[in-house]
This record gives structure tokens, sequence and C-alpha cells, in this order.
């Protein structure tokens, strides 16, 4: 199985007790409550043992998060040049708060505050493909 999922870093030396800053902590609530509402994240060890706990044998980890926040670049970029558009199909608050999800997301994706890691599990008597 391929599991593709976002996932917050461990604590980092001079952080908060859940390795975040305030604005980090700010900036993930903004996003469980306005982008993905009823969504949260969680660490990459976490994963790790309820797959385990599930029965699956983690057979790579692969962490995609650089790659990720160039393609949130991109999706800014594109989003601002179309801003009149945009905001013709939804409105300005829609148009302003994915501006700031896919700028901030961007800078926390490109200093692994959060990453996109691909987890690839196998039952733990099935070979690997």
């Amino acid at each position: 199985m391929l599991l593709h999922t976002i996932v917050v870093s461990p604590p980092r030396p001079g952080s908060g007790a859940a390795g975040l800053t305030r604005e980090d902590a700010h900036f993930l609530r903004f996003i469980v409550r306005d982008i993905f509402p009823g969504g949260q994240l969680t660490l990459a060890k976490m994963v790790k043992s309820k797959a385990a706990e599930a029965g699956f044998e983690l057979r790579r980890e692969h962490a995609l998060g650089p790659h990720y926040a160039r393609t949130l670049d991109e999706w800014a970029d594109r989003l601002i040049a179309s801003r009149e558009q945009a905001i013709a199909l939804s409105s300005q608050e829609t148009y302003e708060k994915y501006v700031e999800y896919l700028t901030g997301s961007s800078s926390r994706f490109e200093d692994s505050r959060i990453d996109v890691v691909q987890f690839t599990l196998t039952g733990k008597s099935d070979p690997m493909p």
C-alpha cells in the first residue's frame, strides 16, 4: 500500500511543546478551521506506529516536502495571476484564504516544519513488489 500524507515535524530545539512556534500553531489552526475543516496533522512516527499495529510493515519512507513547496509556489503564482477571475468565481475572502494557505504552507514545507511523506507499506508476510 502507498500512503501519501502530510505530517507535522517533531519538536525542534527552542520551539513550543509540540515543536511549533506560536505563528505555526496559529497557521495550522487556520488550515484546520478554514481550509480542511476537521482535519488534523500527526507525526510520521505515529503513522508508522499505527501501521505496525494494523499489521503493516514499513518498506519505504520518502519525504517530499521541498518538492511540494515548489508545487505550492506554482499554484500560488497562478492563483495570484488570475486574481480577478478567482474572485469572480468565489469571493475576495476565499481568494485571500487560499493565497494565505498556499504561501504559508509552502514556506513550512520548504523548511520542514511540515512535510509530505509517502509510506510504502506491506502486510508483514507480503514480499516487496
